[in-house]
C-alpha cells in the first residue's frame, strides 16, 4: 500500500494534465455536473482503501461518538438547570466527514474494522473498538490508563475556557 501511494504521488508530479483536460474539468465543476469532494473520496476508497479507512471512516466514527457523548452532557445540564432553556451544540467538521458522521448518527453501520458495531452500540464501545489495536494490546500502561481516557464519557462541556473530562468508572 505504501508503494502504491508513493507511485501515485510520483506519477501525479510527473504527469501534468493537458490544458484541455483542466478546462473541461473546471467547466464541469462550474456547471455543478460533478461533486469533486465525493468523487475524490470515492477514488481514495477505490485505490487506497486502508488510507480511506484511517483518515475518513475511523474519524467519522470517532467524531460521531464524541458528538453523542457531548449531547448527553448538554441534555443533563439543561435538565439540571431547570430554566427550561435548551442547550445547542454546533459541530464544525470537514466536509469530507459530514456524510459518514450523519450515517453514524442516523443509520446502522457495520464495519469489520470496528467490530460488529452499529448505531445500537454505545459511543464508548465504538471508541474502545477504534482504540484497541494489536500495537498496544500488550502494553499495560496504555490498556489501563490511555484507552479509558480516550473512550471516557465527556462529563463537562467547555466551561470557563477549559475542557474537563472525567473517568466514569471513578464516579
Amino acid at each position: 500500500p505504501k508503494s502504491k501511494v508513493i507511485a501515485g504521488l510520483l506519477w501525479s508530479s510527473l504527469h501534468k494534465p493537458k490544458p484541455d483536460e483542466i478546462r473541461a474539468w473546471l467547466e464541469s465543476v462550474l456547471r455543478e455536473e460533478t461533486d469533486v469532494l465525493t468523487e475524490s473520496l470515492q477514488e481514495m476508497r477505490r485505490h487506497f482503501p486502508s488510507l480511506h479507512t484511517t483518515i475518513i471512516a475511523e474519524r467519522d466514527a470517532w467524531l460521531a461518538a464524541k458528538l453523542v457523548q457531548t449531547c448527553r452532557v448538554l441534555s443533563q445540564q439543561s435538565a439540571q438547570s431547570g430554566d427550561g432553556k435548551t442547550k445547542r451544540m454546533v459541530a464544525i467538521v470537514g466536509a469530507g466527514h459530514v456524510p459518514g458522521i450523519v450515517q453514524w448518527l442516523t443509520g446502522n453501520i457495520t464495519s469489520p474494522l470496528l467490530g460488529e458495531t452499529s448505531i445500537a452500540s454505545s459511543p464508548e464501545q465504538i471508541l474502545f473498538n477504534l482504540t484497541s489495536t494489536k500495537r498496544w494490546q500488550n502494553d499495560e500502561v496504555v490498556q489501563k490508563q490511555m484507552v479509558p481516557m480516550w473512550t471516557m464519557e465527556v462529563t463537562q462541556v467547555q466551561h470557563n475556557d477549559a475542557w474537563a473530562w472525567a473517568d466514569p468508572s471513578t464516579e
